[in-house]
């Protein structure tokens, strides 16, 4: 990430200026910066106090070391790394799926009248979600189920089907 010549107190210094009546061309002007990069502050940083604005800057910094990180690993390790695409979700269909059931199923259907009364419905919702409702993608079974059999048998002859192994198909 490019480093900025400014500091987060000079560019929340800016905003809060912008925000109290200076007009943005005498703050750009003094500043000696384009409009346009201060509108890229203000849609990156708006309400944020300096301390707020160094935060996220830690935070953003230590993304990008993290992000390098993981790419190191999955390289050294052969590792192939597959992303969706911004704005295609039908990259991943199956976490879609989830998403939708979650939603209409749980979110949709109670009020939550705090974080632990969430939880504790989100988790109600989980357990029947994986232990007693029957997938179609799974066999018609559960996902406990499924997780017991693939167990029991080797994992890689885990099938869908009961009576159709994959090394059966082949």
């Amino acid at each position: 990430m490019k480093k900025s010549r400014f500091t987060e107190e000079q560019i929340a210094f800016a905003l809060k200026q912008q925000e109290l009546g200076t007009p943005v061309e005498e703050i750009c002007r003094k500043m000696g910066i384009a409009q346009a990069t201060f509108f890229n502050w203000k849609k990156r940083f708006s309400g944020l106090g300096p301390s707020e604005l160094r935060r996220l800057r830690q935070l953003e910094e230590e993304n990008t070391r993290l992000k390098k990180l993981v790419a190191r690993w999955a390289y050294e390790r052969q590792v192939e790394l597959a992303f969706s695409r911004p704005g295609k979700p039908t990259d991943n269909a199956f976490i879609e799926a989830f998403n939708g059931r979650l939603r209409q199923e749980c979110l949709n259907q109670h009020w939550f009248l705090s974080l632990a009364d969430a939880r504790s419905k989100i988790e109600a919702w989980r357990q029947g979600y994986n232990e007693t409702r029957p997938h179609g993608a799974l066999g018609w079974t559960t996902p406990a189920e499924f997780a017991r059999r693939c167990l029991q048998a080797d994992v890689i002859t885990c099938s869908k089907d009961p009576e159709n192994s994959a090394s059966e198909q082949f």
